[in-house]
């Protein structure tokens, strides 16, 4: 039964982000801890000059991956819905 298991693991990249933890009732937060991501994976994939918008400069992230790995990558984004939450609190919904 085992030895049917697969054998071989191929490696995917990963870019993983957590909301949890911070303030987001704070001005600029949530932009600050999604800039640091993109920074930290730039300085791993490299950065277009030409891309300025943050979902450009990610998209371009994920496509140098793709070419390093020669396979998709994985997103993983832990409390996705923390900065929202901490909106709706602050407006005493």
């Amino acid at each position: 039964m085992f030895d049917e298991l697969e054998k071989e693991w191929a490696e995917y990249p990963v870019f993983h982000i957590d909301f949890n933890g911070e303030d987001y009732t704070r001005f600029g937060k949530l932009e600050e801890k999604i800039v640091g991501a993109i920074e930290t994976w730039e300085a791993e994939y490299g950065r277009d000059p030409y891309k300025q918008a943050l979902g450009d400069r990610f998209i371009y992230v994920l496509a140098q991956a793709a070419r390093k790995y020669g396979r998709r990558s994985v997103v993983l984004i832990d409390e996705y819905d923390k900065p929202l939450l901490d909106e709706k609190k602050q407006k005493g919904a």
